[in-house]
């Protein structure tokens, strides 16, 4: 799980930068128009600023989808490792327990069977 944590955080600071480089979007089309000035117009430079918008909203979801999946895989590892603890927990009391209750059988004279009085 803590792997999974930890590709999530990567992949989340990428979608980030990659969000924030779009904020800038005269800049960004400007430099994919560079070298095709004879192709673009007017239409086609508001077509590649409404792309640029639509994609910079679409990794702002992804991001807060992968903001998410984080919380619940943090909360999944602390769930575990809570689990964990319990269970080792009840399993170190039953021992103790089964110990005591195993100690305590009365046994008859004979050593053979237990008896049933306590």
């Amino acid at each position: 799980m803590t792997n999974r944590i930890a590709d999530l955080r990567l992949e989340q600071f990428e979608v980030n930068q990659q969000r924030d480089a779009l904020f800038q979007s005269d800049a960004f089309v400007a430099k994919l128009e560079e070298g095709h000035s004879s192709e673009v117009n007017d239409e086609v430079h508001a077509a590649l600023l409404e792309v640029i918008d639509m994609r910079r909203e679409l990794l702002d979801q992804f991001n807060k989808q992968l903001g998410n999946q984080l919380m619940m895989a943090i909360n999944l590892q602390i769930n575990q490792q809570q689990l964990m603890s319990v269970s080792s927990s009840l399993k170190e009391i039953l021992t103790q327990q089964i110990f005591w209750v195993n100690s305590n059988n009365r046994w008859t004279g004979s050593g053979l069977r237990p008896s049933r009085r306590r």
